[in-house]
């Protein structure tokens, strides 16, 4: 079968428009392909991560003035003074901020909700 022959390089190796094209696809779809391994991984992880708290009886918390993340025991509200000491409870009246400013409420996190992504 004769035809046309569709070279990917002009006489002498220089580069045509399609071969341009076709580098730039090509790395378009690395890129995607990259970016959908990363995800997949980091959801993986966080699934984990979500499985160890549950069967370890623990939450994940962040201080969100220092932005320390810290495992404490499971319970609904967690408070710092930021100084390593923790009030912990399932009563949202038992409030340590309200006697004490110098406490703060701490973020948890869940990273089974749809809307959590970490700061990078």
């Amino acid at each position: 079968m004769r035809g046309a022959a569709l070279p990917s390089t002009a006489a002498g190796g220089t580069v045509t428009p399609n071969s341009k094209h076709n580098g730039d696809t090509r790395h378009r779809l690395n890129e995607t392909d990259r970016q959908i391994t990363e995800h997949r991984s980091q959801t993986r992880s966080d699934i984990q991560e979500e499985f160890d708290k549950a069967i370890t009886g623990q939450i994940e918390t962040r201080d969100p003035q220092t932005g320390r993340e810290t495992w404490l025991p499971a319970y609904r509200f967690a408070h710092t003074d930021g100084r390593g000491n923790y009030f912990l409870s399932d009563d949202p009246s038992q409030n340590p901020t309200r006697a004490n400013p110098e406490w703060r409420v701490l973020d948890v996190i869940n990273r089974n909700d749809p809307n959590y992504r970490p700061s990078r």
